[in-house]
């Protein structure tokens, strides 16, 4: 074939201006036989090669490109070899068998292929090792290709989710992620070619993921969205008090496919932090609990808050008739934020009578069993008495530091 000697000449002169020689060694001995200007010196290079693992060799390829659908040959195509930075355009004889190359050892390299009316092909493959073990330092592989035409789609479907309490879930997506090459093509199926030297598509598996929203219960997939054949990974989230749900999609094999979706599992309200266990005095008697989540006042709670300061603990250093005592009812805020439940009494409005000269000391909060919290987002089932969490009904509070703590 004409094609092929120009091809040949051609990625000589590339092979020359790249330092490589025909010759697996190294081919830079000083040999004085014939035809030295076709690089068959007899000198001392020869053979001896560049030392172990990658050699010097190169690798050409041919083959045909075929319609993954149909099974026809194609003639009218582009295949294009990049590695290195270089790109290298085939030869397609009138036939559609292609020439193309030249490889070196120790590089990746791709195969583009493109045809008008067909998807996009890209081969990325692994470097070379063995190229030109046998010829005199090149050889040539033949390798076949499928492309799919643009017209070949799954038909349009439906993919419903529904929620676990079976009512269509609102909000939320659907990723579908590509795993396999397309079941149109069969691996076994390699007209005139050598059995296991195919180019796959990588673009089946690599640019293809598909993010569709869920609308009304309902995923509308369109015949352009996925690739006919192609086996999906899909992944269901973002559905308000549900988990993210796994499943498979075979397009164009499978219609009418339901996802059904489980509750999200929240942790349970826990207690995991009272100001009170540093052990350190709060002038102004402010208690804080921490939890391990948001927490909100329970809306269904009917009864008022009953916390109040049940005691307090003062001294009458100036030995008169004066002391401290507390009104009926004292006066506490109760303050939420985030995972933070803050009590504090109202020093001023709940002592009856006060004399400035005598300290207090300590202050005993009462009532815990009143407050009722729940995690935020939570249910009725998931309410707590503070009670519950603290473990008792009262909390005390020192408010100068203990005897025999100065």
């Amino acid at each position: 074939m004409i094609y092929r000697v120009f091809c040949v000449l051609v990625c000589v002169v590339h092979l020359v201006g790249c330092g490589l020689t025909t010759n697996p060694g190294e081919g830079e001995g000083e040999g004085e036989g014939e035809g030295e200007g076709e690089g068959e010196g007899e000198g001392e290079g020869e053979g001896e090669g560049e030392g172990e693992g990658i050699t010097n060799g190169v690798r050409f390829f041919e083959g045909h490109i075929y319609d993954g659908f149909s099974g026809a040959r194609l003639t009218d195509y582009e295949l294009t070899l990049k590695y290195g930075g270089d790109a290298f355009r085939a030869a397609v004889d009138d036939d559609g068998q292609y020439f193309v190359g030249p490889v070196r050892n120790g590089h990746d390299f791709t195969i583009l292929i493109e045809a008008e009316g067909y998807r996009s092909f890209s081969s990325h493959n692994q470097f070379l090792t063995d190229a030109g073990q046998s010829g005199g330092g090149v050889d040539t592989r033949f390798f076949d290709a499928f492309l799919f035409p643009d017209d070949v789609q799954a038909p349009a479907d439906t993919l419903r989710v529904v929620r676990s309490n079976g009512l269509s879930a609102g909000g939320g997506s659907v990723r579908f992620r590509p795993t396999s090459q397309s079941d149109l093509l069969d691996a076994d199926d390699t007209p005139a070619g050598v059995a296991s030297q195919l180019w796959d598509n990588d673009d089946h598996l690599q640019f293809r993921t598909v993010l569709l929203p869920i609308v009304g219960g309902e995923v509308s997939i369109a015949p352009a969205d996925l690739v006919y054949g192609v086996r999906y990974a899909i992944t269901v989230f973002g559905v308000e008090g549900q988990r993210p749900a796994e499943a498979t999609y075979h397009a164009g094999f499978e219609q009418g496919q339901s996802v059904a979706l489980t509750e999200t599992t929240q942790p349970g309200l826990e207690l995991v932090f009272v100001s009170t266990d540093l052990g350190l005095p709060q002038a102004d008697g402010r208690v804080s609990f921490v939890f391990n989540q948001p927490v909100v006042l329970d809306p269904l709670q009917e009864a008022p808050l009953g916390i109040g300061v049940a005691q307090i603990t003062t001294r009458n250093d100036n030995n008169n008739a004066l002391v401290n005592t507390l009104a009926n009812p004292t006066v506490v805020t109760v303050t939420f934020n985030g995972a933070q439940i803050d009590l504090q009494w109202n020093r001023a409005a709940s002592l009856a009578t006060v004399d400035p000269a005598d300290p207090i000391s300590r202050i005993r909060y009462a009532g815990l069993s009143t407050l009722d919290i729940r995690p935020e987002g939570g249910d009725a089932s998931t309410a707590r008495t503070l009670t519950n969490l603290f473990g008792s009904d009262s909390i005390t509070v020192f408010l100068e530091p203990e005897p025999g703590n100065n």
